[in-house]
């Protein structure tokens, strides 16, 4: 949605017209184009540009046929250009009615929003008659029906009485609720925020867009018919006065509302995908830097312990705590031989497991703490299995079963193993920046995963007045790569807490930058915000701050994800993380995935929204299935706030 065209459109009639109408000036239309951008700030100023305008079209001067070529199709191009705000309002449309309608919302206010649409459309429908009436050559019956059609005071058919009509199905009359008050409630709307691919301000505004669209084609229908009976009743002075006074009343009434609702609707906007691995890989996985393993009580030795003769008094609890199992590679007790896929490092949070057991293993070979995964499966000794059981069999399948020696009975042991060598996956804690210099500023975000290196990229596209973004000129944007792993974070037992919250700037920056940091014991996503000339839509370049979260994990609440469920189990990930939380790295359930696992999974899906917008605020949350599974790490960004920009003549 290019909507800075328009104020080009609106220079070009200024200058069609220019032989026609001196007193039309360019700036009349500048600030005109500039005004259907910004909210119609000045409904008085916009009235008399297009009263302007038609005056010129209607005017029985000496017109040569160029000259009204030039009208005609600087017409036809402002109807084109104000079309592209109200593009695909039909499948919104449908959309809007359908989600409302299966929420059995109030029936009045569904039927009227979705009338707003169809006046919409008359009006659209009207213009088209409006292009052909005002060409040179039309008859004089077909002006005369036009002009008793727009002048008509009949519901939904006179110009003025739809546009009090779409007005009210917005915001509401004595009779009714508002309808922008009712896409205020993100319950009702955060559906549409994925299948629209806007945030539901911008969708909110863009509905406000298009009633303003529909207003200014209206004013222009409106303003052109006055003229033409001037020619027969010269003394229509409190015709006109009246018809701006409605005009600027409306404007006023439509801003007030559209401020309200702006300023409690959301501006997040997030991944949609259900990260179904049949629809294509949307996400990826940290390497595990640690993962559980299966162990008989015999073989294990707290810090410090020399090898006894009754390994056995206690159970597998007492090794919780930095324990190492006493089985070498090339040990020749039994146990030691049989176990496979030990742990060669330490052992940490040890519990019992079951007493006779099944273990489907990845690797037929021991000491392999660099593979991925360890266990298949497992099964236990009353059928409870462990993760997925194969189909087919497992070829590598062999049983385990708690032993007694010299009185005392040796547990099998399920812990965290820590390999002495992880190989962890990283993080680039390098800022990615969009071009400050060529007017370009952040729009969307995604994570790219390049070597076990996590790595944000950006996307970028040129700022243009009033909070407009080129949508030319979008393109992604990251870091090199680089081999000196001084710029990453690796994940360890001791450093793996993500903080989950947003970074948000005033109305006064847009973001340029963003970076992780690890402070704290925190790993952060940090902000860049270069203050901005909101009407000229120019960063100053020299001036950006920069913002991030300051705080400690005791100023924050863990949101808990130990013994989760893989996040590839469920489809449907919508819960969301509030902000101020952090999540620990931590092991896949025992129960879905024998503990194979680093979870959160990380989700790679670009961020976008599909009507580039400057953005106030980046995020970093958690999405899941409910409470059940251990989900995504997954960015978010909240787009420019555009409501301290939303004015009007009280």
């Amino acid at each position: 949605m290019n909507l800075i065209l328009i104020l080009f459109s609106f220079l070009f009639v200024s200058y069609s017209v220019r032989n026609v109408a001196a007193d039309v000036t360019p700036l009349d239309f500048a600030e005109l184009g500039y005004n259907v951008l910004s909210s119609f700030d000045n409904p008085a100023k916009i009235f008399q540009s297009v009263f302007k305008f038609v005056s010129a079209m209607s005017s029985d001067g000496d017109k040569n046929e160029k000259t009204l070529n030039e009208i005609q199709n600087t017409l036809t191009g402002m109807n084109n250009k104000l079309d592209t705000i109200t593009e695909n309002l039909q499948s919104f449309r449908d959309e809007i009615i359908s989600k409302l309608k299966e929420l059995r919302m109030d029936e009045e206010i569904t039927r009227r929003l979705d009338d707003f649409f169809k006046l919409g459309e008359i009006i659209d429908r009207y213009f088209g008659d409006f292009q052909k009436v005002s060409k040179k050559g039309r008859s004089k019956d077909d002006l005369t029906r036009f002009i008793n059609t727009v002048r008509s005071f009949d519901s939904g058919v006179g110009v003025r009485a739809i546009l009090i009509e779409m007005l009210n199905a917005l915001t509401g009359d004595r009779w009714s609720s508002s309808g922008l008050k009712v896409l205020s409630d993100f319950t009702i709307v955060s559906s549409l925020v994925c299948s629209r691919g806007r945030s539901q301000q911008l969708i909110i505004n863009n509905l406000y867009k298009a009633l303003r669209v529909a207003e200014l084609k209206g004013l222009a229908m409106d303003l052109f018919t006055i003229n033409e009976l001037m020619k027969e009743y010269p003394d229509m002075n409190s015709t006109l006065k009246n018809t701006e006074d409605d005009f600027v009343e409306r404007s006023n009434k439509a801003v007030k509302y559209l401020k309200d609702a702006m300023s409690k609707s959301s501006r997040e906007l997030w991944s949609c995908t259900s990260n179904n691995p049949q629809q294509g890989v949307t996400y990826e996985k940290f390497r595990s830097f640690m993962y559980k393993v299966i162990q008989s009580e015999v073989d294990m030795r707290r810090p410090g312990e020399r090898a006894l003769w009754f390994p056995c008094e206690g159970d597998c609890t007492r090794f919780s705590y930095d324990a190492t199992i006493g089985c070498t590679p090339w040990s020749v007790h039994h146990d030691c031989i049989d176990y496979r896929n030990m742990c060669a490092g330490k052992t940490y949070y040890c519990g019992n497991f079951d007493s006779n057991i099944q273990i489907c293993h990845s690797k037929d070979n021991k000491f392999v703490e660099d593979e991925s995964r360890h266990y298949e499966y497992v099964e236990g000794d009353k059928g409870q299995i462990y993760g997925k059981k194969k189909q087919g069999g497992c070829n590598g399948k062999l049983t385990y079963n708690r032993i007694h020696t010299h009185f005392h009975q040796c547990d099998i042991c399920v812990c965290t193993c820590v390999p002495p060598n992880p190989k962890s996956s990283y993080i680039d804690l390098r800022t990615v920046t969009s071009d400050v210099k060529e007017n370009m500023v952040i729009v969307g975000l995604r994570l790219n995963k390049t070597d076990d290196v996590f790595h944000l990229e950006i996307q970028q596209g040129k700022l243009l007045p009033s909070g407009s973004i080129d949508p030319n000129t979008i393109s992604w944007k990251s870091n090199p790569k680089i081999d000196d792993k001084g710029y990453y974070h690796k994940f360890s037992l001791e450093e793996r807490t993500v903080l989950l919250d947003d970074v948000e700037f005033d109305s006064t920056f847009v973001i340029t930058g963003v970076k992780f940091a690890f402070h704290h014991d925190l790993l952060r996503l940090d902000a860049q915000g270069h203050r901005f000339d909101y009407k000229q839509g120019k960063l100053i370049v020299g001036y950006y701050i920069w913002h991030y979260f300051e705080g400690w994990t005791r100023d924050l609440r863990e949101y808990d994800i130990k013994d989760y469920d893989l996040p590839t189990n469920h489809l449907n990930n919508w819960f969301h993380t509030v902000p101020r939380q952090y999540v620990k790295m931590t092991i896949s359930s025992m129960k879905s995935d024998v503990g194979q696992s680093i979870v959160p999974f990380v989700d790679i899906e670009p961020v976008t929204s599909k009507q580039p917008t400057p953005l106030s605020g980046v995020g970093l949350f958690h999405k899941s299935h409910k409470n059940e599974s251990a989900g995504y790490l997954a960015l978010k960004i909240l787009s420019y706030d555009y409501t301290p920009h939303v004015k009007f003549n009280a």
